[in-house]
């Protein structure tokens, strides 16, 4: 046996990466920076699929590529039930890239802040400093909702608050504070009727107990209807 002949021949591992490193041939999947197009047509609803958006690479070696078309997921889904937020065109995202390959449709995974699109500097008047951020939940959007955990706050143009079983609609707390602020005032007026009956009658009253317990009827009132919550 010749001395060559027991030489094995060795498998070229950098010549296999670079066979396999060509789009459609690499079975990883990479992720990527992109750009959300802003062309009218660049965001799209589908009726089974939910957002389709358009996107360009940002650096890498695929910087550049596009328009492609990505999918963009929900935050929670089921059957007939998810949550979704409108799409922010122009914002800076994380692409996910299967098979390595740009023909099979990406999946825009976050989006992650850039000096065009900057985190808020504060909420609700509270300050946003790493501290703040490590303890509390934010959602600060410019489309009616503003929440954090703690002393939490929301608002919305239009809020109902329903209980499937409710036998009847809400009630505003303005429109509660004046149909009782009728009754104290209908209450007062019988109380003074009644002090004037009496004393037309030859009897006397002290009513002075009526008018104290009127007027702790109205502080009680004011403290006691909600000033945080307004339905409309």
């Amino acid at each position: 046996m010749t001395t060559q002949s027991r030489i094995r021949p060795r498998a070229d591992i950098g010549r296999w990466r670079l066979a396999l490193a060509g789009p459609g041939a690499d079975t990883r999947t990479w992720c990527a920076y992109a750009r959300i197009d802003d062309d009218p047509d660049a965001i799209t609803w589908d009726d089974e699929l939910g957002w389709l958006v358009d996107v360009t690479v940002v650096g890498g070696p695929l910087d550049g590529e596009g328009p492609v078309v990505a999918r963009f997921p929900f935050g929670w889904l089921a059957d007939g039930e998810m949550r979704s937020e409108p799409v922010t065109r122009g914002a800076h995202v994380v692409l996910a890239i299967s098979d390595g390959e740009l023909l099979v449709p990406p999946c825009i995974v976050g989006y992650v802040p850039d000096p065009d699109f900057a985190p808020p500097s504060e909420i609700n008047g509270q300050s946003i400093d790493e501290a703040f951020a490590q303890g509390s939940h934010l959602w600060l959007t410019g489309k009616g909702v503003q929440w954090a955990t703690g002393a939490a706050v929301w608002t919305f143009p239009s809020l109902v608050l329903v209980s499937a079983d409710a036998s009847q609609q809400a009630v505003r707390g303005s429109d509660q504070k004046d149909a009782l602020d009728s009754f104290l005032d209908a209450f007062d007026a019988w109380a003074a009727l009644v002090a004037a009956g009496i004393a037309a009658g030859g009897g006397t009253l002290d009513n002075t107990a009526i008018l104290e317990a009127v007027s702790e009827l109205r502080s009680g009132l004011a403290a006691a209807l909600s000033t945080k919550v307004k339905l409309e």
